[in-house]
C-alpha cells in the first residue's frame, strides 16, 4: 500500500526570529507527499508516487483523493490561511509534487483500470488546466487571491506592450533622425553654385545702395513704398534679410544658399516646438510627433525652389513668422496684453515677408476653435467666442495691413497686374491641374509611381488616425482635421489669380505653405497610434525622394550660372568699341529658372569684376523682337546709354555651350534687323552646336 500524505512542515523558527512577527512575503506553496516505500514495489515514480509493476492492478484511491482535492481547491493545503501557508515555509526534507506530474499519473492510472470516454477526457484535461492556472496563481500569490493574480497578469502585459512600444519609438526615432540628416546632406552637396534668375537683379539693387552709402536709407524705404518694378510686392523683412547677406557674404552665392537653409532647419525645430506644446501631456507618443513634424518640414519633395533660391527667402520668412505667430496662441487660455502683443508683432512680420500670409488670422481663428476645450468649452457657440476673443487684435491688425497695402497699390489683394480670378469652374481646375507640371518636371518618368505611392500611404495614415482618434481621448483629433483644411486652403489660394504651376513646372514654391500646415497636420496624426507613424516615416521617405530630385536639378543648374559668369569678363574684354555682343543663354533648365530677368545683372558688378553692360548684355530665347528694336535705337546718333555703337551691323551674337563651357558665335548684325528671321536662324544654329538643348 503507499501511504501518502499532502502535509507541509513548516521550518522551525531561528533564535533570532523568534518572537518576532514575520514579515508578509509571496508565498509560493508545494504540495508535499511524505511517504514510505515498501521493499516490494519495483517502479518508483519521480513525484514520489510509488506504484507497483505494470502487469498489476494498483489501488491507488489516495493518489485519487488527493488529486480531486487539489483539482477542486479543497484540500487543506491549497485554502488560504491552511497548514503550512500561514507559515510560509515548506520542509526542507519533503518531496514538491508538481501538480502536472500528479494530472499525468492520475490519468495513467485510471487507464489501468479501464480508458474513459471522450468527455471524460476533455473534462480531466479542463480540470488539470483550471488546477495549472489555480497552482500558478496561487504560487505567485500567497494568500491564494486570484482577483489579484489576474490583475499582475494584466500588469505583467501592459510592461511587456510598453517595452515593445518603447522599443518601436526608438526605432522611428531613428528612422526620422536618419531622414533627416540625409536631407541636410543633400543640401551641404550643392550649396556653392551661383545665383539664378532674379537673385542678380536683387544683388545689383542692393550693391549699388551699398556702394552709394544709402543701403540703410534703401531699407528703410522699402517699409514705406514698394520696389517700383510693376508690380505690388511688399516684403521688406526679405529685402533687409538680402541687405544683411549682401553685409555678411558680399556676392558670393553660398552664403547666401546658407541662409536660406538656415531658415528652412529654423521652420522645422519650430514646428516641431508647436506640435510638443499641442500634444503637451497627452501620451507617450508625444516625442515621435514632434520628429515627424520636424522631418516633414525638412522633406518639402520641391525643395530646390524654396531652400536652395534665395527669391525663396519670400516664403521661408512668411512660414517661420506664421509659426512664431501659432506657438503664441496658447489652446483654452486667456491671453495676456503682451502675448497678443507678440500675435501682433509675428503676424505683421509675416504679412510684409509674404503676400501668402494673409489667410493667419483665419488659421489661428480655426487653431483657438478646435483647441482642447476648456471650463465652460464644450459648445460651438463657447468655442466661437473664445476664438473671436483670442483673435480679435489680430484681426484689427490684418484690417491695418490691408489699409496700407490699399494706401501703397490701391489695392489690398492684387499683388502682380495680370493676376485675374478664373472665368469659371473650369478654368479654376485648369488652373489647380497645373500642379501636375511641378510633379513632372521634378521626377520625370517616375511621377506617376511617386504619386500613387504618396496618396497611398497619406490615405493609409489618416485612416490610422481616425480609427484611433475613436478609441483615444488624448488627442486633438478637431485640431488635425482643420490643419489639413488650412493646408488644403493655402494650395488653392494661388489658383484664385493664376495657375499653381507654368507649364515648365517652376512654381513649387507656392505649395511650400501648405506644406507647412500638412506637416503640422502629420505631427498631430502621429500621435494617434505607431502604425501611423511608422506610415507617416515611409511617406517622408518618399518625399525625400523627390526632395533629392528637385535639389539636384536647382544645384545643377547654379553650378552652370557659376561656369557662365567665370567667362562673361574675358568674352567682354575682346569686344571693340563700338561693337555690341548679346550672350544668348536659356531663360530656364527644365524647371529652373536661368538668365530670365538677369539681363543685367550677370554681365555688371558686383557679378563682374567691371560693368560691361555698355558693349554686352544677356538675351534669352524669347529676347529677340526687343533687342532688334533697342540695339537700332542704340545705333541712333546721340545714344549713350547704356551703349553706342558705330551700326546694328556690328552687333554680335553669342550663345553658350556646356558642353566645352565656352561661348559660340551666332549669326548677328545685319540678320538683327528682322527679328523674325534674326531668332529663327539663331535658334536653329544655336541647337546644332548644343547650346540650348531641349529647353
Amino acid at each position: 500500500m503507499n501511504n501518502l500524505s499532502t502535509t507541509t512542515e513548516p521550518e522551525a523558527p531561528t533564535e533570532a526570529s523568534a518572537g518576532k512577527r514575520q514579515r508578509s512575503r509571496p508565498w509560493n506553496p508545494t504540495l508535499v507527499a511524505r511517504r514510505t516505500k515498501p521493499s516490494s514495489f519495483a517502479h518508483t515514480y519521480d513525484a514520489g508516487i510509488t506504484l507497483p509493476p505494470a502487469h498489476g492492478a494498483s489501488h491507488i484511491s489516495g493518489t485519487d483523493h488527493v488529486v480531486e482535492k487539489i483539482e477542486q481547491g479543497q484540500h487543506p493545503q491549497t485554502q488560504a490561511g491552511g497548514g503550512a501557508q500561514a507559515h510560509g515555509h515548506v520542509a526542507r526534507n519533503a518531496h514538491a509534487i508538481d501538480i502536472q506530474a500528479v494530472g499525468r499519473r492520475f490519468e495513467g492510472a485510471r487507464g489501468v483500470q479501464g480508458a474513459p470516454s471522450r468527455g471524460e477526457t476533455r473534462a480531466a484535461a479542463a480540470r488539470e488546466g483550471e488546477g495549472r492556472r489555480a497552482l500558478r496563481n496561487r504560487r505567485r500569490h500567497g494568500d491564494g487571491d486570484e482577483a489579484a493574480a489576474a490583475h499582475q497578469d494584466a500588469l505583467n502585459a501592459r510592461i511587456a506592450r510598453g517595452a515593445a512600444s518603447r522599443f518601436a519609438s526608438a526605432g522611428i526615432a531613428s528612422a526620422l533622425a536618419l531622414l533627416i540628416l540625409v536631407v541636410f546632406a543633400l543640401h551641404l552637396r550643392g550649396i556653392g553654385g551661383d545665383f539664378l534668375s532674379d537673385d542678380f537683379s536683387h544683388l545689383s539693387v542692393v550693391a549699388r545702395n551699398d556702394e552709394q552709402g544709402r543701403l540703410g536709407a534703401w531699407v528703410v524705404e522699402r517699409f514705406l513704398h514698394g520696389l517700383d518694378n510693376g508690380n505690388f510686392a511688399f516684403r521688406p523683412i526679405a529685402f533687409a534679410s538680402y541687405a544683411l547677406d549682401w553685409r555678411l557674404f558680399g556676392a558670393d552665392a553660398a552664403g547666401w544658399h546658407a541662409t536660406n537653409l538656415a531658415l528652412y532647419v529654423a521652420n522645422a525645430l519650430v514646428g516641431a516646438w508647436l506640435v510638443g506644446r499641442w500634444l503637451r501631456g497627452r501620451g507617450e507618443r508625444t516625442l515621435g510627433a514632434c520628429l515627424i513634424a520636424a522631418a516633414a518640414l525638412v522633406a518639402f519633395p520641391f525643395a530646390g525652389e524654396i531652400s536652395f533660391w534665395p527669391v525663396g527667402r519670400f516664403d521661408l520668412l512668411a512660414a517661420l513668422f506664421s509659426l512664431l505667430y501659432l506657438h503664441a496662441l496658447p489652446p483654452a487660455a486667456r491671453a495676456s496684453a503682451a502675448n497678443h502683443g507678440w500675435r501682433v508683432l509675428w503676424l505683421l512680420c509675416a504679412l510684409l515677408s509674404k503676400e501668402s500670409a494673409m489667410p493667419l488670422p483665419l488659421v489661428a481663428s480655426l487653431v483657438c476653435y478646435c483647441a482642447e476645450p476648456g471650463a465652460g468649452m464644450r459648445s460651438a457657440s463657447a468655442r466661437l467666442r473664445v476664438a473671436l476673443r483670442e483673435t480679435a487684435p489680430t484681426w484689427v491688425a490684418f484690417a491695418a495691413y490691408l489699409g496700407y497695402r490699399a494706401f501703397l497699390f490701391g489695392s489690398p489683394w492684387k499683388v502682380y497686374p495680370d493676376s485675374t480670378p478664373p472665368h469659371g469652374i473650369a478654368e479654376w481646375f485648369d488652373r489647380i491641374w497645373a500642379v501636375r507640371h511641378v510633379v513632372q518636371s521634378t521626377l520625370g518618368g517616375a511621377a506617376m509611381p511617386w504619386v500613387i505611392v504618396a496618396a497611398g500611404l497619406s490615405t493609409v495614415a489618416i485612416v490610422f488616425a481616425l480609427r484611433n482618434w475613436q478609441q483615444r481621448v488624448d488627442t486633438p483629433s478637431l485640431l488635425g482635421i482643420a490643419l489639413l483644411a488650412c493646408a488644403a486652403m493655402y494650395a488653392l489660394a494661388p489658383s484664385f489669380g493664376f495657375g499653381l504651376a507654368a507649364p515648365n513646372g517652376e512654381g513649387a514654391r507656392l505649395l511650400y505653405l501648405a506644406w507647412v500646415y500638412a506637416s503640422l497636420a502629420f505631427g498631430v496624426v502621429a500621435a494617434s497610434s505607431l502604425a501611423a507613424q511608422w506610415t507617416l516615416v515611409g511617406l517622408l521617405a518618399v518625399a525625400t525622394y523627390a526632395e533629392a530630385e528637385s535639389l539636384g536639378k536647382w544645384q545643377a543648374a547654379a553650378h552652370e550660372m557659376k561656369r557662365v559668369t567665370s567667362r562673361v569678363a574675358a568674352l567682354g574684354d575682346r569686344v571693340p568699341r563700338g561693337a555690341y555682343a548679346l550672350l544668348l543663354l536659356p531663360d530656364h533648365i527644365g524647371n529652373v529658372v536661368f538668365a530670365r530677368n538677369a539681363q543685367g545683372g550677370i554681365v555688371s558688378r558686383p557679378s563682374q569684376p567691371a560693368d560691361y553692360l555698355n558693349r554686352m548684355a544677356v538675351m534669352v530665347e524669347n529676347g529677340f523682337t526687343d533687342w532688334s528694336a533697342l540695339l537700332l535705337t542704340m545705333a541712333s546718333p546721340g545714344v549713350h546709354e547704356p551703349a553706342s555703337i558705330d551700326a546694328i551691323e556690328y552687333a554680335s551674337l553669342y550663345c553658350w555651350r556646356p558642353e566645352s563651357s565656352s561661348f559660340v558665335r551666332l549669326p548677328g548684325g545685319v540678320a538683327a534687323r528682322d527679328p523674325v528671321r534674326w531668332q529663327s536662324e539663331a535658334l536653329a544654329q544655336a541647337r546644332a552646336v548644343r547650346c540650348l538643348g531641349d529647353r
